[in-house]
């Protein structure tokens, strides 16, 4: 049943429409009449009616007027304007305040009447939410998701947007990197990125439901869809929302250059469980941490794995120690790779992630690093780590660090030697893999053998057979953890002509073979 309420100072169209409403045996349904547009206003506010009928000339406040004070107060009804002129300024004023149909009064009878009653009874309040960014209505809006207002306040907002038996799906939509694109390029551009895809958003033509948007924050919009004649139980709406969400997705990447992540909510009956439905879409769009960028994500679909707190213990015990670089990044992506597997909490995330950020500045501070050197100004680190977004993010800001912390401990070192020393560690990187002489490095740094080796010495604290040496087999830990390759391969790469001297060398610097030491490090 579609309830109706008629505001019209003629009480002989009044008479006429009641008549006419009730013939259709309870399709539709007259709850209340006004004689004017104050009294009018009472009327709505109390029975917030599913159709208005309202006509333009009345004493009071005219239907212009009545229209202007319902939006003023954030009630957008399906309304039918009935007028004696056909003047285009009431026209344009009635459509623009959110009237959807309007007849001339000489011209109605009972057939365009009830046509158009169902017409209304199926389309989407207009203008309703799309487009409407006050800050009251943002307010009440967000407080009507939240579960916030009072039975008859929900109910209010509720029939604003669908009926008991239409079926309703929430929608969390979020820009993607915008924090990040903003810090890059300024507000000014992020503002004008994020009125672009919101344009694009309100622009793209969809059939078969009612698209219903609103911004509560930077980037981040609700979306309310309403099926008219599916169930939730119906296997078509979930082809139809993930249809949807693949347009909007795709078109906002085409037209925006620019990712967006939606989350979705399970499909329900009405609007009493829209609180739940709100709740469980913003923690299916939460998960893009996991799934990455320009994704949809069904509420449904998430997967829930327990957490191993081995990592946790694992990262307390290296706090103790300054591991070397391959193998602290081995750790933080075996880490990572394991919490993208458990889908682990955010709580427990952010737990994981402070603790080895903590280690790391712990690690600066042993080295006598300046912490401007790794992170810029500390205050920027919480910049930064406001625009990660995905844990994909996460891990490569994480290893950016780390990488960072150890390439700057070698420039501080070489700070202090000479010259000819440096060259000749720079010699080492570029050429270990190959036959490397005393003789070679001494003249291609123009010294004597005798004195290039007192010299390295010196300022190594190392001979320079036993730099190479070690250097060779740091190299050769690297590529055990970044491939698959046989040690053999791995010895011959990395400068080692005997398959058995670099085995003896590895287990004897590290006391473990290299077999067990990719083996320690990978699974």
């Amino acid at each position: 049943m579609t309830r109706i309420v008629i505001i019209d100072d003629d009480c002989n169209v009044r008479e006429y429409m009641r008549i006419i409403i009730e013939r259709t045996n309870g399709e539709f349904k007259i709850i209340g009449e006004a004689y004017d547009g104050l009294e009018g206003l009472t009327v709505i506010e109390e029975l917030m009616p599913d159709i208005l009928i309202l006509d333009i000339e009345m004493p009071s406040i005219n239907g212009i007027e009545l229209l202007q004070e319902l939006e003023n107060k954030g009630i957008t009804l399906r309304t039918l304007i009935l007028s004696c002129h056909d003047e285009f300024q009431y026209v344009r004023q009635a459509m623009k305040l959110g009237a959807a149909e309007y007849l001339l009064k000489h011209k109605i009878d009972e057939k365009n009447i009830l046509n158009t009653l169902r017409e209304l009874k199926s389309k989407p309040i207009s203008p309703i939410v799309t487009g409407k960014t006050d800050d009251n209505w943002q307010i009440k809006f967000r407080k009507f998701l939240e579960g916030e207002l009072s039975y008859e306040q929900h109910s209010r907002i509720s029939k604003q947007f669908a009926n008991d038996d239409q079926t309703i799906v929430v929608c969390a939509l979020q820009i993607d990197y915008l924090k990040k694109y903003t810090r890059m390029n300024g507000e000014y551009k992020g503002k004008i990125l994020e009125e672009k895809v919101w344009n694009t958003l309100n622009n793209i033509k969809l059939t078969g439901f009612h698209p219903f948007f609103l911004k509560l924050e930077a980037g981040f919009y609700p979306l309310l869809l309403v099926f008219d004649y599916y169930t939730p139980s119906s296997s078509k709406i979930r082809s139809d929302i993930y249809q949807l969400a693949h347009c909007y997705i795709q078109s906002i990447s085409e037209s925006c250059y620019v990712d967006i992540s939606i989350g979705i909510s399970a499909p329900m009956k009405g609007m009493s469980h829209i609180h739940k439905q709100w709740n469980d879409a913003q923690a299916a769009l939460a998960q893009k941490f996991y799934y990455g960028y320009g994704q949809s994500i069904f509420y449904e679909e998430i997967d829930r794995c327990i957490w191993n707190q081995d990592i946790l213990n694992e990262l307390k015990i290296i706090k103790t120690e300054l591991l070397p670089r391959e193998e602290l990044i081995s750790k933080v992506t075996k880490w990572f790779r394991e919490i993208d597997i458990a889908h682990i909490p955010m709580q427990q995330f952010h737990e994981f992630f402070n603790d080895l950020l903590n280690y790391l500045i712990q690690t600066i501070l042993h080295l006598n690093i300046e912490m401007n050197s790794i992170f810029g100004q500390m205050d920027f680190i919480t910049v930064v780590l406001d625009s990660l977004e995905t844990l994909e993010d996460y891990k490569n800001w994480i290893l950016e660090v780390t990488n960072k912390i150890y390439d700057v401990k070698k420039e501080q070192q070489e700070l202090f030697m000479r010259a000819e020393i440096v060259q000749a560690l720079k010699y080492i990187d570029s050429h270990y893999m190959d036959d490397i002489s005393l003789e070679e490095i001494s003249g291609y740094v123009g010294m004597s053998k005798t004195y290039f080796s007192n010299v390295f010495k010196n300022e190594t604290g190392q001979k320079f057979s036993l730099y190479l040496l070690k250097y060779r087999l740091e190299k050769s830990k690297e590529l055990l953890l970044l491939n698959k390759e046989k040690g053999l391969d791995i010895a011959y790469s990395v400068g080692f002509h005997s398959h058995t001297y670099f085995f003896n060398a590895f287990k004897k610097e590290y006391g473990i073979t290299p077999k067990e030491y990719r083996k320690k490090y990978l699974e």
